[in-house]
């Protein structure tokens, strides 16, 4: 009897313990527990619980379960009719709402409580909080997201094969490529999708990179709808933690465009240097003062052989050291921004010291944040002797015009001279002795004084000829509208005598010499009326138009914006045009002295002045039909023309 209430003892003692024990695993595990009752009621909860929402165990004690749940209504079915037996029990996730607002993920597991009868009186509950492992989660998938929208943007295709070259994955720029979308592509090989040659180097390619464990480049060729493509290839083997080889890794990258542009740079290299090397001039390329690289011609107008010889040397070895230092200051000012002369002339050095005169022509250059100077070089030693025959040959010809001068002082004064002596006297003979000539003296008299007379006029017309240059004035803005009336106005007498008539149209102001202008109208003039046809009254007509001549005709090297062009139409004898280029030469004359009088020098001095204003002269004109002189001038002078000069 005592033994049994003795073990009785021992088992409440026993049970007690286990109670306790397991009230504290309760109160102090590092995860929430609750109990609910039959209704839904939370008639249990642990402190882990309750310092997860927030609460104390008065304020939850007895509440509904779902009071706590973000989404009551669903959380309240879920209770009951788990309760009443209608769903299986498993772990779900569940968002719960603190006490002050805030919610977080949670993991429960519920177990239904039964009584003696089996009957359900209950749920007991485990809450993990589970926000940690959410970051984590949300975290990886969106990391799988990135890698994935990486992998299905980029221009690369990329595939992944097993062991037995079977498509596991593929990109969309892949599938692109065959015409496919990249889900039609899993599980096929690449005997599915290529020629059986290309399909069966494509496996042995795979099989060579798995069984070496090695990653390889390929370089290959093939056609994409159409288009002929490269692409480089690089294929690595994809091996396990255990060590296994689990298929081959294949990125392609079509690299045409770059193999293009690579193929067009050599060739524009290759264009370069041909023409470099076909340069007749010496180019050569410096940094830091060190000669780079040199074509031929640079090595050979210094006594090179090779420009091989040169590179790498100072720039003072081609360059007396006078030079050596100016051209040196060049370079530095010049790579600094400060301006320089980009052509200037020094003095070479060859190979063997001879000292030559040479031309350079200077630029600089960036490449890779590396300045560079290229120049041109050019021999100038035949210029040089060239340039000084023509100084010799300025002198003279300064001096043949300073003699051309004296000569017109002489003429106007010395030579005249005694023709106006041969004329007075001859006057006073022909006044005070003509009675006592016989015919033939007076004859012999009267020719006497027309020579002088010819001789006379002849002296003043070479005068006018050498007073274009000699005289000139400087360039004004001339209107030769009013020139050409003036000139009329002292050919008035003329005009009337011969019953002619001049019509002037518009006429435009230029930059000229009114002198000169006055000259240039008054000889055309002149001749129109001079040489007329009896049997018609002249009629002369002036006018002047301004233009911007065609592409290829300008009046001179100066290329004027816009040209004068004058005409002086005439009704008078003409003239036929295989002579045209006679009539503008000194003392040539179509006609005899006895037909019309003159020296062939009015033209001539029209020829002069009007090339003296940087323009032409020309001339239309069928025998017996008159003739039109026609004269381009430019509207507006540039400095350093004839009388600006």
């Amino acid at each position: 009897m005592e033994s049994a209430i003795v073990r009785q003892r021992e088992i409440e003692r026993t049970l007690r313990e286990s109670v306790c024990s397991f009230r504290e695993l309760y109160d102090e595990a590092p995860i929430g527990y609750h109990e609910l009752n039959a209704e839904g009621r939370i008639t249990r909860v642990n402190p882990t619980e309750l310092q997860m929402i927030g609460y104390t165990f008065e304020e939850m004690l007895g509440r509904y379960v779902w009071e706590f749940a973000f989404d009551q209504e669903a959380s309240r079915g879920a209770v009951i009719a788990k309760i009443a037996r209608s769903v299986a029990l498993c772990p779900f996730e569940r968002t719960v709402r603190r006490k002050d607002g805030t919610t977080f993920p949670a993991l429960i597991k519920d177990r239904l409580l039964y009584n003696a009868r089996g009957d359900t009186i209950g749920i007991r509950s485990t809450l993990q909080d589970i926000s940690e492992r959410k970051r984590t989660e949300n975290a990886l998938r969106e990391s799988e997201e990135r890698h994935r929208t990486l992998i299905k943007s980029l221009p690369q295709r990329l595939h992944f094969k097993d062991c037995q070259s079977v498509f596991v994955f593929v990109n969309a720029s892949l599938a692109d490529d065959l015409n496919m979308r990249p889900e039609d592509l899993i599980g096929k090989t690449d005997h599915d999708l290529f020629p059986k040659e290309l399909a069966d180097k494509y496996r042995a390619d795979d099989l060579r990179v798995m069984h070496t464990r090695q990653p390889e480049m390929l370089e290959e060729t093939n056609i994409v709808q159409g288009r002929e493509r490269i692409v480089e290839v690089v294929k690595t083997p994809v091996i396990s933690d255990e060590g296994d080889v689990m298929g081959v890794l294949g990125l392609f990258t079509d690299i045409t465009d770059r193999k293009q542009a690579e193929a067009a740079l050599k060739e524009s290299q290759a264009w370069l240097t041909t023409i470099f090397e076909a340069s007749r001039d010496g180019i050569v390329v410096e940094e830091n003062e060190l000669i780079v690289y040199g074509n031929k011609s640079f090595a050979h107008l210094y006594g090179y052989d090779k420009a091989e010889e040169l590179i790498g040397k100072p720039t003072s070895i081609v360059q007396t050291a006078e030079d050596n230092k100016r051209i040196i200051e060049f370079g530095r000012k010049r790579l600094h921004g400060e301006p320089t002369p980009s052509v200037y002339e020094f003095k070479g050095k060859q190979k063997d010291g001879t000292v030559i005169d040479a031309e350079a022509a200077v630029s600089t250059f960036c490449i890779a944040d590396k300045s560079y100077i290229i120049t041109s070089v050019r021999n100038i030693v035949e210029r040089k002797r060239v340039e000084e025959k023509l100084r010799i040959f300025t002198a003279r010809l300064e001096q043949s015009n300073r003699e051309l001068q004296d000569f017109a002082s002489v003429a106007s004064h010395d030579l005249q001279e005694p023709l106006r002596k041969i004329q007075a006297f001859g006057d006073r003979l022909k006044i005070g002795c003509a009675d006592s000539f016989s015919t033939e003296g007076r004859d012999y008299l009267e020719r006497m004084q027309n020579a002088a007379k010819r001789m006379q006029t002849l002296i003043n017309d070479l005068l006018m000829f050498s007073r274009v240059m000699t005289k000139a004035q400087p360039f004004v803005p001339t209107d030769l509208a009013e020139i050409a009336r003036e000139v009329l106005a002292d050919l008035e007498v003329r005009v009337e005598e011969t019953g002619g008539r001049v019509e002037l149209g518009e006429l435009p102001t230029i930059d000229a010499d009114a002198l000169q202008m006055r000259q240039l109208f008054q000889n055309l003039i002149g001749n129109a009326l001079k040489f007329r046809r009896p049997e018609a009254s002249s009629v002369v007509k002036v006018r002047g138009e301004i233009f911007r001549p065609p592409a290829g005709d300008e009046v001179e090297e100066s290329s004027p914006d816009e040209v004068c062009q004058i005409t002086v139409k005439d009704n008078g004898i003409g003239f036929d045009e295989k002579y045209l280029d006679r009539i503008f030469i000194v003392f040539h004359r179509l006609h005899g002295r006895g037909e019309y009088e003159g020296t062939g020098v009015g033209l001539a001095v029209c020829r002069k002045i009007v090339e003296r204003h940087g323009g032409r002269i020309t001339a239309k004109s069928t025998p017996g039909e008159g003739a039109t002189f026609l004269i381009t001038l430019p509207v507006k002078q540039h400095k350093g023309l004839g009388g600006d000069e």
